[in-house]
């Protein structure tokens, strides 16, 4: 079978978002499939699937917080996913957590999905059992960022969402997940400190972070530049220099920072 790929496709989003659940997304569920992954499943974590070839086999990868920076200096900015939850087909809210250095601000805010569009890799499609479309689900978010009750900055921007879709349902794509580039619940916007004005760069996502390449030096995986160690990305590059392992399969790498959201409230 050729590697075919069909032009993107423009979606009825309003029909197309009544099959679809951002919220299990955007939150990190404990575990995802590891290897050429050809789904994850929010409603049911036993049915998960990992291929190798055309075949299916259960392994498991613990899926990390996303990765993000604020700041011309790619100061390392952190963000947890407590809820988020549908209000309509194309909207959402949430609420969450944030930590830059010793910063820790509680979130609330709302997605707004924009468009969706699609498009068929006919090799992929034909290696898996109903597995019809990939695609983009475009949108826009605006939040606002709390300390001890009192509102200090706002954060908006625009992000993405790589889907698949299978038995007409769709889900989380990470069925190249350990490809060189891989990346998905990609933000771009901007922090506002509301006291003093600033506005500053903020960008986090999933295994990669977008526009990052003065801080990204990496290739199989996210890797930082040694020069921004002083930012906040000491621990990460020492885990993998110290253990050798790669973005992918480690689990200690945030050892330190596990559960951060939950330390200081």
């Amino acid at each position: 079978m050729s590697w075919v790929k069909v032009g993107f496709a423009q979606l009825p989003t309003k029909e197309f978002l009544g099959r679809y659940d951002l919220s299990a997304t955007v939150i990190n569920p404990d575990t995802v499939p590891a290897d050429n992954v050809c789904s994850w499943w929010p409603e049911d974590s036993k049915k998960r699937w990992v291929s190798h070839g055309n075949k299916l086999k259960d392994e498991w990868l613990e899926r990390p917080e996303p990765l993000g920076f604020r700041g011309k200096n790619y100061q390392r900015f952190y963000i947890h996913f407590d809820t988020v939850y549908k209000v309509s087909p194309a909207v959402y809210k949430l609420e969450a957590r944030s930590r830059c250095k010793d910063e820790y601000c509680s979130i609330i805010g709302s997605i707004v999905i924009d468009s969706v569009k699609s498009y068929v890799d006919t090799m992929t499609c034909s290696s898996f059992d109903n597995l019809t479309e990939e695609g983009f689900i475009y949108a826009h978010y605006d939040m606002d960022a709390y300390m001890e009750n009192k509102q200090v900055a706002r954060l908006f921007g625009r992000s993405s969402y790589w889907y698949l879709v299978h038995n007409d349902s769709a889900y989380y794509n990470a069925l190249w997940v350990i490809a060189d580039g891989y990346e998905n619940n990609q933000y771009t916007g901007k922090w506002v400190n509301l006291a003093s004005g600033d506005t500053l760069t903020c960008n986090w996502g999933d295994y990669r972070i977008p526009e990052s390449l003065g801080l990204d030096s990496g290739t199989g995986c996210f890797y930082p530049d040694i020069e921004f160690n002083d930012y906040g990305w000491k621990l990460y590059r020492d885990y993998i220099e110290s253990t050798g392992q790669d973005f992918f399969y480690y689990k200690e790498l945030f050892i330190n920072d596990a559960n951060w959201w939950k330390k200081k409230k």
